[in-house]
């Protein structure tokens, strides 16, 4: 007897011409006693079709991703995404989602958000731009959308989660919903969809992964000295920089990585003011690196409040003016400003709560009743010494920002009146307004990009969740002393400095990090419930 010839194809050939057969058979699977009628001129013929119809898609939408420029890719890909959101919906159901995933990106994303610069991203020939933000954000929503399909468990702890503030979700759906609505409004509708997605990663996914991750309580300690940290590397960075007068990274980049070429023209030359560097970090502009240190620099008074050993609160005294001498460096209005007010609201808010907690203690009503003339003798300082002067309030060199804010406020007013309920769109404003300084379009006020963005019906949307989520902490702190009250106060305090910069300042590098405290917020105001739930009355 002889061997069988061995098959001249391969494993995966006869793979796929089997499967290609059983396709184009028959079926007959059909209720007894009918029988399915059976052409096969016309069942090939169809099979066929739809075999080649699928093929020649593809072939056509690989063919205009190599053409077409890459600001008209995100249209082509948009497809393969909600082609990919499908997939995750039928999932099977599975009781271990990949939260441990998930949180482990949300971590990786708050550190490279900070200490990373944005504008520097892996360029790969061949491969679309891919920040470093893009690596953590993508498994973390991917690990999110998966959890939200397969796993009953995990839904239902999210909606318990969520129930804690049942108005702030509802408030954060339509917002989302406003911004979806508003894209076709947009003059540059493949920039507004590009903003939509990302914004929905940066604020949307943040606040979510941040409700569930904060469920434990060591992560909200873990997350609040991890800001702490990175913002002591970029503070430090900050310092070299300040010293060489330059970006410190820029020629120095490897091959691997490339910079933004519309970046890349803002630091052509050095940025001075009053003959000083501008000091920036990792962020492209002096001001939100500002912004974000104002913010930070409150977790110094937060642990200087925890701490028991007077070394140790003295530490991080001097930490805490460390980071307002880096704030410094930036020549910025704003984050002076956003770290007196910030550090103003701390104060006050933590003497009406031990005046509240321990009426038996003189410090709690001799620094709230005291407050009024410290503001007093503090506004008589800033406006009589020229150092603090011109560093909060401005001086001859800052007087173009306050006239270009005057003239965007009155610019806007018409274009807000044509689209008052849902603007313009996700980061259009600038668009829309058009308003130019050196050939670079800009505006300096979120209220104006939110208004103009989003209209009425955003604006009060965002703002009025942040405004809450402070109100729910407010209720939550004055009621007692504690790590947890502790943590609201820091929270609040934060967010008061957030608040007041974004009157001034329009770029939404750090936005990412109030639905972050947000998210802590939420999770705070289950904890005290369940801690008051257990807590012995009388």
């Amino acid at each position: 007897m002889t061997a069988p010839r061995p098959s001249p194809f391969s494993a995966p050939a006869r793979l796929l011409t089997s499967w290609l057969l059983a396709l184009l058979a028959p079926r007959n699977d059909v209720l007894s006693p009918y029988a399915r009628q059976w052409h096969p001129a016309r069942t090939w013929t169809i099979n066929i079709a739809g075999i080649l119809a699928i093929a020649l898609a593809g072939a056509f939408l690989g063919f205009q991703l190599v053409v077409l420029p890459p600001h008209l890719r995100i249209w082509l890909i948009a497809p393969l995404g909600l082609l990919a959101l499908l997939v995750i919906w039928v999932l099977p159901d599975h009781d271990r989602p990949p939260t441990r995933l998930m949180t482990g990106a949300f971590l990786g994303f708050i550190v490279v958000a900070i200490v990373w610069p944005d504008y520097v991203a892996f360029n790969i020939p061949g491969l679309p731009w891919i920040s470093m933000r893009r690596l953590f954000l993508a498994p973390m929503m991917l690990a999110l959308a998966i959890s939200v399909s397969i796993s009953r468990s995990f839904r239902a702890a999210m909606m318990d989660y969520l129930s804690e503030i049942p108005l702030f979700w509802k408030m954060l759906a339509l917002f989302v919903l406003i911004q979806f609505i508003s894209m076709p409004m947009a003059k540059e509708h493949t920039g507004a969809l590009k903003n939509f997605v990302n914004d929905q990663a940066l604020w949307t996914g943040s606040f979510l992964v941040g409700v569930y991750a904060f469920q434990k309580p060591h992560m909200i300690d873990r997350v609040i000295r991890t800001l702490l940290i990175c913002g002591c590397v970029v503070a430090t960075i900050a310092f070299f920089e300040s010293r060489a007068q330059r970006v410190l990274w820029i020629g120095h980049v490897p091959g691997f990585l490339g910079i933004d070429p519309e970046v890349l023209d803002l630091f052509t030359g050095s940025r001075f003011r009053d003959g000083q560097y501008r000091a920036r970090a990792t962020f492209t502009n002096p001001l939100p690196y500002a912004e974000l240190l104002a913010m930070i620099s409150m977790i110094c008074v937060y642990y200087a409040l925890r701490v028991r050993s007077i070394w140790a609160r003295l530490a991080f005294a001097l930490l805490d003016l460390a980071l307002l001498g880096a704030l410094l460096l930036a020549q910025a209005r704003l984050g002076v400003a956003g770290y007196i007010i910030g550090h103003a609201a701390f104060g006050l808010l933590w003497a009406l709560r031990r005046w509240r907690a321990n009426r038996a203690s003189l410090i709690g009503p001799a620094v709230t009743l005291a407050y009024p003339v410290m503001l007093i003798a503090m506004m008589v300082a800033i406006s009589s010494i020229s150092f603090l002067s011109n560093r909060v309030l401005g001086s001859a060199a800052t007087q173009g920002s306050n006239d270009a804010r005057v003239h965007q406020f009155k610019n806007a007013v018409p274009h807000i009146l044509k689209s008052p309920v849902f603007g313009y769109g996700p980061q259009q404003g600038a668009l829309v307004l058009d308003f130019r300084i050196s050939e670079f379009r800009t505006i300096d006020s979120y209220i104006l990009s939110m208004l103009l963005d989003y209209g009425l019906v955003g604006f009060i949307l965002y703002f009025g969740m942040i405004g809450l989520g402070m109100h729910r902490l407010l209720r939550l702190l004055l009621l007692d002393e504690g790590k947890t009250s502790d943590t609201a106060l820091l929270i609040v305090a934060m967010l008061s400095a957030f608040l007041f910069t974004r009157t001034v300042l329009s770029q939404e590098d750090n936005n990412w990090l109030p639905f972050v405290l947000l998210g802590m917020a939420v999770a705070l105001v289950r904890h005290h419930r369940l801690d008051s739930e257990v807590r012995p009355h009388g």
